[in-house]
């Protein structure tokens, strides 16, 4: 299933932040990174609230490597 169509059934929902990242053109002016994390460790692997607060803390470490 595309992404685009996973959005159009309501089974996708995507931030304001990513939505304009997505929409942005590559190599242009406005380029946008996005990083997608793969989750099966934090929602199968570790109790809560660990997973919460790892899950947290690397999107501060990827918010903070991007910015720099």
């Amino acid at each position: 299933m595309s992404l685009s169509v996973g959005l159009a059934r309501g089974l996708l929902r995507v931030s304001p932040e990513v939505e304009r990242a997505l929409r942005c053109a590559p190599g242009g002016p406005a380029a946008s990174r996005v990083v997608l994390l793969e989750s099966a460790i934090l929602t199968h692997g570790m109790p809560y609230p660990d997973n919460w607060n790892m899950a947290k803390d690397v999107q501060g470490i990827i918010r903070e490597k991007v910015s720099n």
